[in-house]
Order: structure tokens, then sequence, then C-alpha cells
């Protein structure tokens, strides 16, 4: 059976392991004919274009989420959390970090995941262009935590102004 890997949740990641489950993975239509693995660091997915709404504190990111695993099961594809921490391109593996919770404890340990096609879309994060100053001394919206800060920030010197 053939193992596709995708590592990265986004927009691209996300659509690319939907349509390869919808098409090779679901047993619901007769006999799985690939295993379609998903690999992202998150256990959801958040559009990144609906980030400067979170940061603006007009939409909870909690109800734009998506669970991939919840994707995973309506797709037929399988979801892997952990974070790309080896590839072997020689023996066609990938090394996936441990998975801990808020403390530190090991939720999942160091996974290693045989691929016969793998693609890696782990898309971007905001560039400075070689500004001085600007990563020191901006706000980059590349996650709900960066976008969340802002609007903490944003809410706070809002009431130091006024008062």
């Amino acid at each position: 059976m053939h193992r596709f890997i995708v590592v990265g949740g986004g927009a691209g990641g996300l659509e690319l392991a939907t349509r390869l489950g919808d098409r090779y993975g679901h047993k619901s239509r007769g006999a799985t004919r690939a295993q379609v693995t998903l690999v992202d660091r998150n256990p959801t997915h958040i559009w990144k274009p609906l980030l400067h709404e979170v940061a603006a504190g007009s939409m909870d990111p909690f109800t734009q989420e998506l669970e991939y695993a919840a994707q995973a099961r309506w797709h037929g594809f399988e979801f892997q959390q952990g974070e790309l921490t080896g590839l072997d391109c020689a023996n066609r593996r990938l090394t996936l970090g441990p998975v801990l919770d808020d403390d530190g404890a090991e939720l999942l340990p160091e996974r290693q995941l045989e691929y016969d096609t793998l693609v890696i879309a782990i898309g971007s994060t905001t560039a400075f262009f070689g500004v001085k100053g600007a990563p020191e001394f901006s706000l980059a919206l590349d996650t709900v935590s960066q976008a969340e800060r802002f609007r903490k920030r944003l809410i706070a010197a809002c009431m130091r102004a006024e008062h």
C-alpha cells in the first residue's frame, strides 16, 4: 500500500491531505488504496487570513478552528501530531519530536514514520526583509497565540491612553 505523508496542516497541506484521503483513503468506498497521513505540530488549524480578526478581538479563534483529527476521520486520512525534527530521505523516513502537555509532560514519544511520497507544506512566516529593528519591535501574525498577544497589548494600550 502506498504511503503518503503531508507535513504541514496549513491551507495547502490540509487541502491536499483531504483530497488524497477522499480519493484513496476511504474504507467506505471499498478497500483502502493508500495510507494518507497529515503531520502538524498543532492539533488544530485556523485559516491564517483570519488572524487579523483574532488580533482585533472581533473573532473568537476557537469558533473557527478545525480539529485535524476530526477532518482526518471525515476524509479518510490519519493525523499525527508532532514537529518534524528529522528527515532521512535515503530511507524514506521522517522523525517527529515528542508531544508535550502544558506542564511539559510527554503525551506522545518521539516517533518515526515511513513514506513513499512526502510533501512538505510547512508554509511561511512573516518576512521582515532585513529591515533593522523590525523583528524586535513589531508583532507578527503567524499564529493564534501571536494574534491574541497583539489583542492583549492593544487593549492594554487603549486602557493606558484612556486613563
